[in-house]
């Protein structure tokens, strides 16, 4: 028992106290932890605060309401101030997000954009409206100004820029601060080459901005269109039509802007056909733009690639789906004067359906059309049956069995 006494005693236990340098490490650990846990709360309040107005930027962006009969009414001039309208509310929703979010990089990203599609408004109504900004910014950079005064004072002209060269060194710096706070945003790099003339970058620094944007963002359909536009610019045409090739299929809107933009460039429509391989939508969009804007044999080009791809689709559908694209096909080929193709598709298009009162009227007034009155009292008749109510259709069809008896070709108006 001693001798485990003995033993126990051989082996104090050491309770030496936590030095002052221990204590004051533990503090400041302490400190370091509430201070981070305060600057992150303050962090959290602040996206949570900036959310809310970017949320209302993107309800005021992508509206989801379809517009009434007054709005379509509307007069240009009416729809015009309407967009100008929305478009100062989303400047002012994107700046509250900042102002509620300083690191909200989306938000000063969207804010240069918008920066610059208001300078490009303000132009169309100023001095001289017909000299875009892209040929303002060939013009200095191609320009030998012997100082940044003389740039500056040459930008800030009436006839240039004048004050809307403010709005675009805030575009400018909203880009350069969305890339600081996040460097993968591929438009960022777009507008920095499109607006760093203005601090004096030359076409080299322009060139390797958008190769940066592919860089970081290789399958954007907006990176590619606008280095499309800018190997446009620079004459480099084949360059150009491959980028936006590449940004066709991507983004609906950016292909709507690629086919406006062809169209004006007088660039044949069986070429852009070609190229790009439109889908149907696009060339629903293309017989529209061409009908307005270009000479009638280019747009009779569009219109038999439409009837084409409507007779594609409708081999493709049943039911209502494929009449509906027969009877497009039917109604491109009648204003192509193509009588036996239109034919076709309008029987086709009652082989589908032999109960569709649409399809069985377009026959019937083709075929009334084409004085071919005996075929066309046919189809009539039996729409004239369906709709006993319809004034003017009963009296063609009296009109149409008259001329089918007796061999005439007077028509109701």
């Amino acid at each position: 028992a001693n001798t485990a006494a003995n033993t126990d005693d051989s082996f104090p236990q050491s309770h030496s106290p936590i030095g002052w340098a221990g204590r004051f490490g533990w503090v400041m650990v302490t400190a370091s932890v509430l201070l981070a846990g305060g600057f992150g709360l303050q962090r959290t309040e602040q996206r949570i605060a900036g959310e809310v107005h970017w949320n209302e930027y993107l309800r005021l962006r992508f509206p989801k309401q379809e517009s009434t009969p007054e709005e379509d009414s509307r007069t240009a001039a009416e729809q015009k101030a309407e967009q100008r309208q929305v478009h100062r509310q989303r400047m002012l929703a994107l700046g509250r997000t900042i102002t509620a979010n300083p690191s909200h990089a989306r938000a000063h990203l969207r804010l240069a954009a918008h920066y610059i599609t208001r300078v490009e408004d303000q132009r169309l109504s100023g001095r001289n409206p017909h000299m875009p900004l892209a040929q303002i910014r060939q013009a200095a950079v191609n320009s030998s100004f012997e100082s940044a005064a003389e740039r500056d004072e040459w930008l800030s002209r009436p006839g240039v820029l004048g004050r809307n060269r403010r709005l675009l060194d805030k575009a400018l710096a909203h880009a350069r601060h969305a890339l600081s706070l996040c460097p993968l945003q591929g438009m960022g790099y777009v507008y920095l080459a499109q607006l760093g003339y203005l601090d004096g970058d030359d076409s080299t620094a322009s060139g390797h901005l958008l190769d940066q944007a592919l860089t970081v963002r290789p399958f954007e359909a907006r990176v590619h269109e606008a280095v499309g536009v800018e190997a446009w610019l620079a004459g480099k045409l084949e360059m150009g039509l491959d980028h936006w090739k590449q940004a066709f299929g991507l983004d609906r809107s950016v292909q709507r802007r690629i086919l406006r933009r062809l169209a004006a460039s007088g660039l044949p429509a069986k070429a852009i056909i070609d190229e790009f391989q439109p889908d149907w939508e696009s060339l629903v969009f293309m017989k529209d733009l061409y009908q307005q804007a270009v000479p009638e044999t280019e747009y009779k080009v569009v219109l038999a690639g439409y009837a084409a791809a409507a007779r594609g689709r409708a081999d493709n559908q049943n039911g209502s789906d494929a009449v509906t694209s027969w009877l497009q096909a039917a109604k491109a080929y009648r204003k192509l004067d193509q009588a036996t193709q239109a034919q076709a598709c309008y029987e086709n298009a009652l082989e589908e359906n032999p109960a569709s009162l649409t399809a069985r009227l377009a026959f019937g007034h083709w075929l009334h059309s084409q004085d071919r009155f005996a075929e066309a009292l046919v189809h009539l008749a039996w729409s004239a049956r369906q709709q006993p109510d319809d004034e003017k259709l009963q009296r063609l069809v009296k009109q149409c069995r008259r001329s089918a008896a007796g061999g005439g070709t007077t028509r109701t108006r």
